[in-house]
């Protein structure tokens, strides 16, 4: 056991580095103190080490060197937040800010959507001061405008708002997600509020990936002339998934193929085969091996630029880079610790990368593939090539499922059924729909060829698009609405870990453990269950337009909705069923609201109120009035026609008559609650 610790040095220096980072917020967030226990224990363990040679073990050193990576992981995180919180623009008095574009904007219902950094701020005086900081832009450009791109400079008037909370219960964090890559302001600019004053002023080797990712669209567009067909092949080519329709996204998702559109260690991989063919003539000119090496490194760095240097593409970019380097110094490697180096690496470099799903999904498949993948092969055996190698491709499936499988869960609710099948047609479409994309933009000054190849790669996208959507729409091809804590995580990794040792070492120790943690997780499902029958409450969802209102009675839920809110609606998946999701509703009745006033009694004797338009009912006692809709409500003869206890403003009144309402509650001393402003309104009853 001590032997294969001893070979993989950088797995024993990562789990007390993610600890200290995951640590850091809660217990270390001061840089100053952090500093100070890294010298404490570091001089502890050297005094320890110097007087106590004799007692001084292999375990005590383990907890010593465990303990200065824990603190060094929140030192990584330390660094970055205080360096994130120094001169920053929000600290300035500025009438405009000079912001630089760091990313090519994306087109979205608001406009233009770009992260920029914060390089002056410009007071009243037309004083300019240096600052930074990074901010999310939502621009509208008009005729008179050029269209900006990455690297250039825009003078704004200043107007940015803090990234709000998610309004509605287990909804999406964007504020959160924002600010692990430093983001905690956003700016919405019409076109008179921006001007452009510099171009190009941004790296340029990113200038350059921006620059052909243009040009391969422009290909694209020339040859492939259905929206779909573009969408697939950028995605397959370099990683941009924008333009895929939420059909093909969701029919991928189901299916269990979703990682082919997202650029990873088998497009690297594909890229590094190209490139081992291409400069196979080197290999017979003595003393090319260095400059073989060198080429490929060059190479598939500079497909990871174009991708945009996403976690997944910088995992395998730095996996092969090893093996590339390896094979240069004739030094053979551990894979999966080479696959450790490549993370400690990037969490040193980013260190809350770790809570990003694509870097989590892409090094857990890998790690099931390595830990896995030659076990599950040798269970079976074919007397046929091709039935082999079909085998081959499903144990690697099999085998990156297993350790995926827990965060598919806990970020996606679902699992597909037929992922191997699937992956046994679509993996192999889309590897050759990737080379024949590649020839495409080789050939395309050849426009008769490109034609006829851009019909092919056209053919290739739809058949592969009819096979995930005819997977996808199977009796049975998922099963969604599974709801995992983070518990359930971690009991399913530690489950893992034991099956690697026990299939590594086989230990019979690790399949006791494996029971073990098999009833634990038993235990969690009883008791998430218990909760969830004694749940009751009442729940008012923010809602810009419309209403939605939730009575939860244990695993029993009452809708009552607007027209534009109802179960299949974009609007209830977005804002409603998240928290339906965790609620672990099991049944569900819907009443549609319409624009007249409803009334409901909740708890057999608490009135519910939904006013919404402007007649008065008259001597009812009302538990709670909720006040909704654009028409004129006189609230002062509610409330003196009433007996009424509390009111809610829903979030779908205007500013104007919701500080209307709100001095006329002030002047009646009734207990309010401004959803607008405070988000959906959540009572346990």
């Amino acid at each position: 056991m001590a032997t294969f610790w001893h070979q993989m040095p950088f797995v024993r220096i990562i789990l007390p580095l993610v600890l200290g980072i995951v640590a850091a917020p809660y217990f270390l967030p001061n840089l100053q103190n952090t500093l100070i226990l890294i010298a404490l224990t570091s001089f502890c363990y050297f005094i320890f080490l110097v007087t106590n040679k004799k007692i001084m073990n292999q375990y005590i050193q383990g907890i010593f060197l465990s303990a200065i990576l824990f603190f060094c992981g929140a030192l990584c995180l330390n660094l970055k937040t205080n360096s994130q919180s120094q001169n920053l623009f929000t600290k300035l008095d500025g009438t405009f800010l000079v912001v630089q574009l760091n990313q090519n904007p994306i087109q979205n219902t608001l406009g233009l959507k770009a992260e920029a950094i914060v390089l002056a701020s410009i007071d009243s005086n037309g004083r300019q001061t240096s600052c930074e900081g990074k901010i999310m832009l939502y621009i509208k450009v008009d005729s008179l405008h050029k269209t900006p791109c990455y690297g250039d400079q825009l003078l704004i008037k200043s107007g940015f708002q803090e990234i709000s909370s998610p309004k509605n219960p287990n909804t999406f964090n964007y504020k959160a997600y924002m600010a692990r890559r430093g983001i905690f302001y956003q700016q919405f600019l019409n076109s008179n509020r921006w001007i452009l004053i510099h171009n190009n002023k941004g790296s340029p080797i990113l200038a350059w990936a921006f620059g052909l990712q243009e040009k391969i669209q422009v290909v694209l567009k020339q040859y492939l002339h259905k929206p779909e067909d573009i969408g697939i092949s950028e995605a397959l080519l370099y990683g941009y998934d924008k333009d895929i329709e939420d059909e093909i996204i969701d029919a991928f998702s189901k299916t269990g193929t979703l990682h082919v559109l997202a650029v990873s260690g088998m497009h690297v991989g594909m890229i590094f085969m190209l490139l081992s063919l291409l400069l196979k003539p080197l290999e017979k000119i003595k003393k090319a091996k260095s400059l073989i090496g060198i080429l490929q490194l060059l190479g598939i760095w500079a497909y990871s630029v174009l991708c945009g240097l996403s976690p997944s593409i910088l995992r395998a970019t730095l996996m092969f880079s090893f093996v590339i380097i390896g094979q240069l110094i004739r030094r053979t490697g551990n894979p999966i610790n080479s696959l450790a180096a490549s993370a400690v690496a990037l969490i040193w470099f980013d260190p809350e990368i770790i809570y990003n799903v694509g870097f989590q999904l892409s090094y857990a498949a890998v790690l099931g593939i390595l830990v896995f993948y030659q076990d599950l092969y040798l269970l079976l055996t074919f007397k046929y090539k091709l039935a082999d190698e079909i085998w081959k491709i499903s144990s690697v499936s099999l085998a990156a499922q297993i350790l995926t499988m827990p965060l598919s869960i806990f970020y996606f609710h679902q699992i597909p059924s037929y992922f191997l099948p699937a992956n046994l047609l679509i993996i192999p479409l889309t590897s050759l729909l990737i080379y024949l994309g590649i020839a495409l933009l080789v050939i395309s000054p050849v426009s008769t060829l490109s034609m006829y190849l851009g019909k092919l790669i056209s053919a290739l996208i739809s058949l592969t698009n009819l096979i995930a959507k005819e997977i996808a729409n199977m009796p049975g091809a998922y099963i969604d609405s599974i709801v995992w804590e983070p518990i359930h995580i971690v009991c399913f990794y530690l489950l893992f870990i034991s099956l690697g040792i026990f299939f590594i070492q086989r230990d019979v120790l690790q399949l006791k453990i494996c029971l073990l943690l098999l009833i634990g997780l038993q235990g969690i499902h009883f008791y998430a269950q218990f909760k969830q029958a004694k749940q009751k409450q009442l729940c008012v969802y923010y809602l810009k337009k419309g209403i939605a209102i939730e009575y939860l009675n244990q695993n029993t839920a009452h809708f009552w909705v607007s027209k534009n809110c109802q179960i299949n609606t974009k609007t209830f998946k977005n804002a409603v069923y998240p928290n339906v999701l965790a609620q672990g509703i099991k049944e569900q009745t819907v009443h549609e609201l319409d624009s007249v006033n409803e009334a409901y009694y909740f708890q057999k004797s608490q009135l519910l109120f939904i006013w919404q338009s402007s007649k008065i009912p008259v001597s009812l006692s009302i538990h709670t009035l909720i006040v909704s809709g654009a028409y004129y409500q006189n609230l002062e003869t509610m409330l003196n026609q009433n007996q009424v206890k509390k009111v809610l403003l829903a979030a779908n009144l205007s500013s104007k008559k919701r500080n209307h309402l709100k001095k006329i509650l002030k002047k009646f001393n009734i207990p309010s609650y401004d959803i607008e402003e405070n988000g959906a309104y959540e009572v346990s009853l």
